[in-house]
């Protein structure tokens, strides 16, 4: 009754975000761009990414199991900086032939981080619709680095100061994981389908930027916890044969369970605060309307407030956004298997909003946070043809 698989899994990465091998900066003029001076110039070792994983299944009559365990491997690059002074506006590969040498405070070797994932999963068909189900996995977060190094070369006297080397946070920084577990149920009848599941989540080792006040600036940092405990609801009903209604709602409290160190002696109290960009409640309502060739999709959104700062001061609202879809089945042309007319009508009512907040790793800078508003209202028209 049982099933096993084994495997390795290898990944090797050349190009990825920075710290990047070169990096230009140029000045904005009236007709153009014109070269301003090299920013940056490194080279970067690759990102090695090794895992062996085994996996096993079983099925029993209506009791389902599985299970698996993986070991990661993952380095961060080793990095070699170069003085970019005075390089002129030349290629990457000539630009080394013009510095004045390398800059040893900002060199790393290589660093491993490691953990073991594991995951296993048990289900039971209590009838022939009904489900029920319960899952553990653990997963992984790999850090950023691009941000970090940036950070160490603007501010390194600072951190010299401080007897804190760039190998150090090399060092220091680990991968983020967390322990998450759902359990749940499935009931569908082929008219009507709902899905009850209650999850929890634990974080450790968060990546976080917090501002230390012995160096005078905010840098990432690997050590802060949080934890996210809430419950899913989802269904659909067919109503009618040419109506189906569905929806769905969540409710997720993500908190930070201890403060965040930013220095040998303080710390930024953010226990029991939200973690940025987690609304606690997210819901959605729609209708889906079929006559002969037309369908008619009608979407209501909900997003609950949220927060752009782990301290929880800037204060984004919720918004209420909907949407409507209509499509029109045309004949066939060109021996194809699909020709249809898309309307997509978004925000229709023009609701103001911000749709994304770029916190890096939950930023603890008050200003650092990126808010983006949302699209206006937007006609998209199209023509679909599959062949």
């Amino acid at each position: 009754p049982f099933k096993f698989k084994a495997g390795f899994w290898h990944q090797d990465i050349t190009v990825y975000p920075p710290p990047v091998a070169g990096q230009t900066a140029y000045r904005i003029t009236s007709t153009g761009y014109v070269f301003k001076a090299w920013n940056m110039l490194n080279e970067v070792g690759e990102r090695i990414f090794n895992a062996p994983y085994v996996q096993a299944n079983g099925d029993f009559g209506k009791f389902h199991a599985t299970g698996g365990l993986k070991y990661l491997s993952a380095n961060m690059p080793w990095v070699k900086s170069f003085s970019a002074k005075g390089v002129p506006d030349v290629s990457y590969d000539d630009a080394f032939a013009y510095s004045a040498g390398q800059l040893p405070a900002r060199n790393t070797n290589s660093a491993e981080k490691t953990a073991w994932l594991p995951n296993f999963g048990l289900s039971y068909d209590l009838t022939d619709t009904l489900t029920l189900r319960a899952m553990y996995g653990r997963n992984y977060a790999y850090p950023l680095q691009g941000p970090l190094y940036s950070v160490y070369a603007n501010n390194q006297a600072a951190f010299t100061a401080k007897g804190i080397t760039l190998q150090h946070l090399w060092n220091e920084t680990k991968l983020e994981t967390s322990d998450n577990i759902d359990v749940g149920a499935r009931y569908n009848n082929g008219t009507f389908s709902v899905a009850p599941t209650l999850f929890y989540a634990y974080f450790h080792d968060k990546q976080v930027s917090a501002y230390d006040p012995a160096i005078g600036t905010s840098y990432l940092q690997s050590g802060a916890e949080a934890r996210s405990y809430g419950a899913e609801l989802e269904a659909s009903w067919r109503a009618r044969p040419w109506l189906t209604l569905f929806g769905a709602a969540s409710y997720n409290s993500f908190q930070f369970t201890k403060n965040i160190r930013t220095a040998l002696n303080s710390s930024l109290d953010v226990t029991g605060n939200q973690v940025p960009d987690v609304p606690q409640w997210m819901a959605k309502l729609g209708a889906t309307v079929t006559y002969e060739k037309f369908t008619g999709t009608v979407l209501y959104r909900y997003i609950d407030s949220r927060y752009g700062d782990a301290q929880n001061n800037e204060y984004v609202r919720p918004y209420n956004i909907v949407d409507l879809n209509l499509s029109y089945d045309l004949p066939p042309i060109f021996h194809n298997n699909e020709c249809k007319l898309t309307l997509d009508i978004l925000n229709l009512f023009d609701e103001r909003y911000i749709a994304i907040i770029r916190a890096p790793s939950d930023d603890t800078q008050s200003g650092s946070a990126s808010y983006y508003p949302g699209a206006p209202l937007t006609v998209v028209g199209g023509i679909t043809v599959k062949f």
